[in-house]
């Protein structure tokens, strides 16, 4: 009996007890510095609400017409913002396709396939067919690994050269990435330089360069007139016996190429450029 009595202060009335089970807001909004009984304790966790935000949300939705799912004033841009928002059956699974969701739309909703007939069954042909593209595929990517696995061409042709003589500055400017200079020729002499960065190069000394600036020499023909010259009573310069002949002439020209394919037997000096 003396500890019924002790613990009977302690107990909270019945009534707000029912109040605050009524209404949780109550329970949160009461000041944090009045003690809490042995039972209130206890029963406190069980009388927690759900999230802030959720319950928020569902405030807003009930409030918001916009955010209902179930009005035609539905905005699903604000539904995407409203944060703790959740669905009616958050666990459906999602449509990837705009082509699957007007399966889902009513028939009399324009862009609606829902009566729409159904593919015909596939044949095995078109089945078999699926089956050897799918495999010729996974061939090819397959391929594409081992080739990737390998030395690249270009650096096996490169170091397969000696490090000494004009092969060794080709080399390096190809692993440095540096201009190189290369003297030309034609079947007559002398052509004209070309400084590139070097892309590849072989043990026959032919080269492919990028961003070519070149400089170089051609033949023209000119006409030139030749004779005697004579004068008359009258002291007028006239010219009689006029002869014409083709003669050629070396111009010297310069261009920009973006790549450049050099001969090995045209190929008369190479060196590097700082």
């Amino acid at each position: 009996d003396t500890m019924e009595q002790d613990e009977q202060p302690h107990r909270p009335p019945q009534a707000g007890n029912a109040a605050a089970e009524a209404s949780p807001e109550v329970e949160q909004q009461r000041d944090e510095s009045e003690p809490l009984s042995s039972s209130q304790q206890q029963r406190q966790p069980a009388l927690q609400p759900p999230p802030a935000e959720t319950q928020r949300a569902e405030q807003q939705a009930a409030s918001s017409p916009t955010i209902d799912f179930f009005s035609p004033d539905f905005d699903a841009y604000a539904a995407l913002m409203s944060p703790g928002l959740q669905p009616p059956k958050p666990k459906v699974k999602p449509l990837d396709t705009v082509a699957q969701c007007r399966r889902i739309l009513p028939q009399e909703v324009d862009g609606s396939t829902a009566g729409a007939p159904k593919p015909a069954e596939r044949s095995a042909h078109s089945v078999a067919a699926q089956e050897r593209a799918r495999q010729s595929s996974r061939e090819a990517a397959a391929r594409t690994l081992r080739l990737q696995a390998r030395e690249p061409i270009l650096q096996k042709m490169a170091f397969a050269v000696s490090e000494q003589g004009p092969f060794g500055v080709l080399r390096r400017c190809y692993q440095n990435k540096q201009r190189v200079k290369v003297v030309t020729r034609h079947h007559k002499g002398v052509r004209g330089t070309c400084i590139g960065f070097l892309m590849a190069f072989d043990k026959y000394m032919n080269m492919v360069l990028r961003d070519v600036d070149e400089e170089y020499t051609v033949l023209i023909r000119v006409v030139r007139q030749c004779g005697q010259k004579t004068r008359d009573a009258e002291d007028e310069q006239s010219t009689t016996g006029l002869k014409t002949r083709v003669c050629r002439k070396q111009e010297h020209r310069k261009r920009h190429i973006v790549q450049l394919l050099i001969r090995g037997d045209a190929v008369v000096f190479v060196g590097q450029v700082d």
